[in-house]
């Protein structure tokens, strides 16, 4: 039982996090308005940030996590398509999929493309920083 331990609470810790962090992506957040389609970007930069700092995160989870958003803004333009307060509950399947493919397009540099850039660049960041410590700490410690 215990090899499987740590995999355990790696599991454990990138599920809280995740979990945390899209719940604080939900919640308002105080400030301008044009703070809002920031949003995304931020949370994936902190997942990257902090998932590296907690030894659990690795760069195809960075951008799992990135691409989380734009799902998340598709599901909500499909659901939302179907309210009858919408100008697209009575549109028919073509058309409602081409407005959601329009809405995927608009909003892809918000959604997707700025999460995961940014998030991949903290992440790369992060262990570009770690890495140049270890060596100027190894390269100190062998002068002395």
């Amino acid at each position: 039982m215990a090899p499987t331990a740590p995999r355990l609470v790696r599991s454990l810790k990138l599920v809280a996090l995740a979990g945390g962090l899209w719940i604080i992506y939900l919640l308002p957040w105080p400030g301008p308005d044009w703070l809002e389609p920031a949003k995304p970007t931020v949370a994936a930069v902190a997942f990257a940030l902090v998932s590296r700092r907690l030894r659990v995160g690795s760069w195809p989870l960075t951008i799992a996590f990135s691409l989380t958003f734009f799902f998340h803004g598709v599901a909500i333009a499909y659901v939302t398509s179907f309210e009858s307060g919408n100008d697209m509950a009575g549109a028919s399947p073509d058309l409602r999929g081409a407005m959601l493919y329009l809405w995927a397009m608009l909003f892809s540099p918000i959604s997707l493309w700025g999460p995961v850039i940014f998030g991949s660049l903290a992440y790369a960041w992060t262990c570009r920083t770690r890495l140049n410590s270890r060596l100027e700490r190894d390269t100190h410690s062998r002068g002395r």
